[in-house]
């Protein structure tokens, strides 16, 4: 993963390799769904320190081929209070194949209380 402090960016490059096999030949929708989750928490941890997700919504476009590259793009869009909106993206690595997109909402959490 690399972060872009200036555009507050998180990019993921990400090989779904052949034990994350969904429908034959793609890579599995839950694979996807992680990583994506791991990419915007990432942007959320950056952003704010100690977060839990609160909703990931994903909206699949076309199936990713099993093994093949795909840039992971996270963007966070804006902080409200102790809300973080980060809107994410998958795609080919030439961009010219989208695959995925998502929002999510991440809650800032006090470090001094527990869970």
């Amino acid at each position: 993963m690399f972060y872009n402090d200036v555009e507050k960016r998180v990019v993921c490059v990400f090989e779904g390799g052949p034990y994350l096999q969904g429908m034959p030949g793609c890579l599995h929708g839950g694979a996807i769904a992680t990583m994506i989750d791991a990419t915007v928490g990432t942007s959320a941890m950056i952003a704010e320190g100690i977060v839990m997700t609160a909703n990931l919504n994903i909206n699949f476009k076309r199936p990713v081929p099993l093994c093949s590259v795909v840039l992971i793009n996270s963007q966070l869009d804006k902080i409200e209070g102790r809300k973080l909106f980060i809107s994410c993206n998958v795609q080919s690595v030439d961009e010219k194949t989208l695959y995925t997109e998502a929002t999510s909402l991440f809650i800032k959490l006090d470090p001094e209380k527990q869970v």
